[in-house]
């Protein structure tokens, strides 16, 4: 993970000083970036997991905020101050940490291997999906296309019905 970082770091270093001339600020957003991701894999992911649900009603509640209250680039950006942020990432991120931890969990109680999980649990799943990916797709629509493409994976891989899955899609 540390070595694709540094490489996609390089390549927008690089597009950033070839547009706006400035050098400093893109290696420091970089530095800062590299210094979150060495410090959030530090993190146990069974102390993260526990607070996924919390981390979906969070991004939920950013998800309408954003597209009620957002400024700048259609919409897409909150302001805290003098700090403007976009939303949709961070609660992309709590979106997809939260399925993967409520499948994981239902996955581990299934004993054969070529047991699926069940139906009601895919549904809950596709309905989380479907309005995740609602309010995304009102400001951004190739982040609402990635989360859902994501948790069709996750659904796969968890091992859902090809029937349930088909009519996600």
């Amino acid at each position: 993970i540390y070595l694709v970082y540094i490489l996609l770091s390089v390549f927008s270093i690089y597009a950033a000083f070839s547009l706006t001339g400035e050098l400093l600020l893109p290696i420091i957003q970089s530095a800062i970036g590299f210094g979150f991701i060495y410090g959030v894999g530090k993190i146990r992911y069974q102390r993260i997991n526990q607070w996924s649900g919390l981390g979906l009603i969070v991004a939920l509640i950013l998800l309408v905020i954003t597209i009620l209250f957002g400024k700048g680039g259609g919409g897409r950006s909150l302001r805290i101050g003098t700090v403007q942020f976009q939303t949709f990432y961070s609660a992309t991120f709590l979106i997809v940490l939260y399925i993967a931890t409520y499948l994981a969990r239902k996955c581990e109680r299934i004993k054969d291997k070529n047991q699926n999980i069940s139906k009601s649990d895919t549904l809950y799943i596709c309905i989380i999906v479907l309005l995740s990916v609602g309010l995304i797709a009102l400001r951004n629509l190739s982040t609402a296309i990635l989360l859902f493409c994501t948790s069709f994976i996750i659904l796969f891989v968890a091992r859902a019905r090809k029937r349930d899955l088909a009519a996600l899609l």
